[in-house]
C-alpha cells in the first residue's frame, strides 16, 4: 500500500510491484499524512486532524478525530504507528507562527480513537520545525522508533516514552 503527502489515492501493489489497484479517498480526507495497516486489517490514514479508518478495498469505516477539544487549527497530525496490543501512537504537530512553538508529542490512543496518554512531550523551543516527529514504527518489544524531522535524527523511546537511545545530527 502506497499512499503520498498531497495526495488523496491509496495505491495497492502486486509483490512484483506492478499496480493491482487504487481508491481515491478524496471525498474524505484532503491530505495524506502517514498510514499503518491494523491487525484488524484495515488502513488507518492520517490527514491533518483526523485518523481515517478504511479497508483494504477503500471502503470509508469510520473518522476518528484525534485532537483534543481546541486544539485545531493550533495543532495537526504528522505520524502514526500501531502496536500488537490495539494501540495508536499519533504525533502531534504544534502550529502556530505568533506565539510560542512546541515541540511535537507523541500520543497513545485506542484504535477507537480514545485518548489514553502523552507519552513523549517537550518543551519550549525557538524554531518551529525544531523538534518534529515525522514517522514511527513500533518494534516487536513495544519500543517507538520516532523520526525526528526537524532535528535530523531517529530516536529510540520504551512503551512508557523513556528515551533509550537515538542517533543522527
Amino acid at each position: 500500500y502506497s499512499g503520498g503527502y498531497e495526495d488523496t489515492a491509496i495505491h495497492v501493489y502486486h509483490p512484483n510491484g506492478t499496480l493491482a489497484r487504487y481508491f481515491d479517498l478524496a471525498d474524505y480526507i484532503g491530505i495524506i499524512e502517514d498510514m499503518d495497516i491494523g491487525q484488524d486489517g484495515n488502513l488507518y490514514i492520517m490527514s491533518w486532524d483526523s485518523v481515517l479508518v478504511v479497508s483494504t478495498t477503500g471502503e470509508m469505516l469510520s473518522d476518528l478525530e484525534i485532537l483534543l477539544p481546541g486544539e485545531w487549527p493550533y495543532y495537526y497530525l504528522g505520524g502514526i504507528a500501531l502496536d500488537d496490543q490495539g494501540y495508536m501512537l499519533v504525533s502531534i504537530i504544534f502550529n502556530d507562527y505568533y506565539g510560542p512553538v512546541w515541540p511535537s508529542l507523541i500520543r497513545k490512543y485506542s484504535l477507537n480513537g480514545t485518548y489514553i496518554s502523552d507519552l513523549v512531550t517537550g518543551g519550549v523551543v525557538p524554531d518551529v520545525w525544531a523538534d518534529v516527529y515525522s514517522k514511527m514504527y513500533i518494534d516487536a518489544e513495544h519500543n517507538i522508533y520516532a523520526v525526528n524531522w526537524g532535528m535530523s535524527k531517529v530516536q529510540v523511546f520504551d512503551q512508557n516514552g523513556n528515551l533509550l537511545r537515538e542517533w543522527g545530527e
